[in-house]
């Protein structure tokens, strides 16, 4: 029986919706066709992507039956290991490209981030988000690799395809884009100084919502402080001078940070300190702290930023807080160890409220072993004064106090001294380094492709051999690097050090005393390669890692 036809009346029948224009269309998904009346184009749209699954399950067919021949065959030994290794081979990157092209046609069809991705463990979350964002960044971004994740948001590395230089996409945990603080955002889009990691571009519109920031190539600052010991007293006046300066300004354009921790500071390729002023972005407020994250801000908050006590809308008391923090990064940089110290949070607790017993002690005595100026001593004292009334009025009162902290301490190393000079008058003094010592091993060239952040490394790794009587922890530090874990023959790291003693010393004007800054440059190097020799004999298994590469800590 057929139905019975329905004339249309032209009274009250609804007008068609206008047609989109092509290039509309592409960028269309399927829900956005039918709930704005394009029906037939959603309609279109959903037959094209079953077609192109259809196409796929043939592929996967004829991968079945390929799979099934091979194991056939190989029972029955018709089939070379050789033969059956490449055709395994060819199979699986065939299910690999066929994963590849599925991941990304479903953006092209559906509104991904309808989905309840967010919720889901972090490893689902992070291949979901990549496959969002590299849809929604195609053409402009590439390269996307997983750096890290947590409460706020997960952390991927990508590369510009304008400039050309990696970035950082931090794609935001957040279910509803108007949960974010749209002010404080309008205010951090705005912020341009050096010590700030650049925000490049976001999207706060729609989710996913995603803020892509500079790369920074360089360590964190409790990374560079594990690595090599700690600072001397004029790079960590220098950092702390240059992280007050950045919280100023950050404060006098009214936005909060009150995050002032090592693992919040990267140290990039020219040794400056970087921070981020997107920590303000608290999307993760409401989550349990994880254990490690609430014992790092035990050690680092100031009283009342830990007990809960500041008020965040108090610019000025948030200054005071962040300048109680910046006293703990200083003395941090300078003896290598936290100052409130403990294994559990219990401890830290008992240290924090011993330390304010007697500050002048407790300061006096982890400074004790450092030949340093006492005006330091004064200023930290004042910075983590245990009231914030009693310590510097502001941010710039405190930077002004650091600014007449003059290094007094007469330089008693020969070795050191060269260094310095070398460092200050001879801009190419690393270059000349690397040449030396590509000429000793013009093997390992092709593991140096990260010039500007090799120079930061090696910079750093010298302060840890001209103070080797002070930094034989983070000397062994160095040596434990997986880059240099399989290497047993001394002698790469005798030639290593030798070519940086004639780098320093070849340059020296006829009226320094070469002879004896060498003979105290073999002394240093002499404790290293003691070191180096017992670290290799305590080596138990062997990986087979080349000598040196582009992320090994002493280049």
């Amino acid at each position: 029986m057929t139905e019975p036809s329905v004339t249309p009346n032209p009274a009250t029948e609804l007008p068609a919706p206008p047609k989109p224009e092509p290039e509309t269309l592409d960028a269309l998904r399927i829900e956005d066709l039918v709930s704005e009346g394009h029906l037939d184009l959603a309609l279109d749209k959903l037959a094209d992507f079953l077609q192109q699954m259809q196409l796929r399950r043939n592929d996967l067919y004829n991968l079945q039956n390929r799979w099934e021949n091979l194991k056939r065959e190989d029972r029955v030994g018709k089939v070379s290991q050789e033969s059956k290794d490449l055709t395994t081979n060819q199979i699986t990157d065939s299910v690999l490209q066929g994963l590849r092209d599925i991941k990304r046609a479903i953006p092209q069809y559906f509104k991904i981030t309808d989905f309840p991705v967010l919720s889901r463990k972090i490893t689902d979350q992070a291949e979901v988000m990549k496959i969002v964002t590299e849809e929604m960044l195609a053409g402009r971004y590439e390269n996307f690799d997983l750096v890290s994740g947590g409460n706020s948001g997960l952390f991927f590395k990508a590369t510009s395809n304008q400039t050309g230089n990696a970035v950082v996409l931090k794609v935001l945990k957040i279910m509803n884009v108007d949960d974010l603080p749209k002010v404080d955002i309008a205010r951090i889009l705005k912020l341009k100084h050096r010590n700030i990691i650049r925000v490049i571009d976001h999207n706060f519109e729609r989710l996913p919502a995603y803020v892509i920031l500079e790369y920074i190539n360089g360590p964190k600052l409790n990374d560079a402080m594990r690595l090599f010991g700690g600072f001397q007293l004029d790079d960590a006046l220098r950092i702390t001078r240059y992280l007050a300066d950045a919280l100023d300004y950050i404060r006098k354009r009214k936005v909060r940070h009150a995050n002032i921790r090592p693992s919040k500071i990267y140290i990039d390729d020219e040794g400056q300190p970087m921070i981020s002023s997107l920590d303000i972005l608290k999307t993760d407020q409401d989550e349990l702290r994880s254990l490690g994250r609430f014992k790092e801000e035990c050690r680092y908050l100031s009283p009342e930023a830990l007990n809960e006590s500041l008020d965040l809308d108090d610019l000025n008391a948030v200054e005071r807080s962040d300048q109680f923090s910046l006293g703990l990064l200083l003395l941090e940089m300078l003896t290598a160890a936290p100052l409130f110290q403990g294994q559990t949070v219990q401890a830290i607790y008992n240290d924090r409220r011993d330390f304010f017993t007697n500050p002048s002690k407790r300061i006096a005595a982890a400074l004790k072993s450092l030949a340093l100026p006492e005006t330091l001593t004064n200023v930290l004292k004042k910075m983590l004064a245990k009231e914030s009334k009693n310590r510097y009025k502001d941010l710039l009162e405190a930077l002004d106090a650091l600014n007449k902290i003059r290094n007094r301490a007469p330089q008693r190393c020969l070795a050191r001294s060269s260094y310095d000079y070398c460092h200050r008058h001879n801009h190419n003094l690393i270059e000349v380094f690397y040449g030396r010592f590509f000429a000793h091993h013009p093997g390992i060239v092709p593991d140096f492709k990260n010039a500007e952040r090799q120079q930061m490394m090696l910079t750093r790794a010298v302060n840890v051999v001209l103070d080797i009587e002070n930094k034989a922890d983070a000397f062994r530090e160095i040596l434990k690097s997986p880059f240099h874990a399989g290497y047993t023959d001394s002698s790469f790291f005798k030639v290593f050090l030798e070519t940086l003693r004639d780098s320093v010393c070849d340059q020296l004007p006829s009226e320094w005393p070469v002879a004896e800054a060498v003979k105290k440059w073999d002394e240093k190097i002499e404790k290293c390669l003691k070191i180096t020799e017992e670290h290799l004999a305590g080596l138990k298994e062997q990986t087979g890692t080349k000598f040196l590469s582009a992320d090994t800590t002493v280049g």
